[in-house]
């Protein structure tokens, strides 16, 4: 269905901007870990800049990519991340529910956009697999804090921290997988 509908093509900036990403989130779940009983204000103040960071990536992406290849799945995660940010940066003082629901989702929007950006790209871009795989960790995390978002801010924090570390990984694999095919 999606099929020939968007063109990628795998390119340096692509790379780059996914080793980037992935570095983002490796480090923002280092910082996670390493203060976990910061308050719940803080945390939001630090999800919000990632997110910002992340939506603000990916549109410069967007943006810079040619014509022909722009990706609209690509867009539609910098908005979502960027319009997720804004709303934790704005109400950071809110409960620690409230900062669940809000990461929960936005987990979920972007896994499912991640999910389709990766099966639209099954085609021409060897290592779709990576970003089904992203899309659904992220996915699962956004489905879990949606449906218990009651289970604990610190529980909450390790796991945002594993499912960031892992994301993170696997944009970082992408990124350099995509660096080496453009460079072929």
């Amino acid at each position: 269905m999606l099929e020939g509908t968007i063109v990628v093509v795998p390119a340096k900036p692509t790379g780059w901007s996914l080793i980037l990403r992935g570095a983002l989130a490796v480090v923002f779940a280092l910082v996670i870990l390493a203060w976990a009983d910061i308050t719940v204000a803080a945390t939001v103040f630090v999800f919000g800049l990632f997110t910002l960071l992340d939506g603000a990536l990916s549109l410069g992406l967007w943006f810079a990519s040619s014509k022909g290849s722009k990706n609209p799945w690509l867009l539609a995660l910098g908005i979502v991340s960027i319009a997720a940010g804004l709303v934790a940066m704005i109400w950071p003082n809110k409960t620690a529910i409230i900062v669940v629901l809000i990461i929960g989702w936005w987990a979920l929007a972007l896994g499912v956009l991640q999910l389709v950006s990766a099966l639209a790209a099954r085609k021409v871009f060897p290592f779709w697999w990576v970003g089904l795989i992203s899309g659904g960790i992220t996915l699962a995390l956004g489905l879990w804090l949606v449906i218990a978002p009651g289970t604990g801010i610190l529980a909450m924090l390790v796991v945002i921290a594993t499912f960031l570390i892992l994301a993170g990984l696997a944009m970082l694999f992408e990124g350099f997988k995509t660096l080496r095919s453009a460079s072929a």
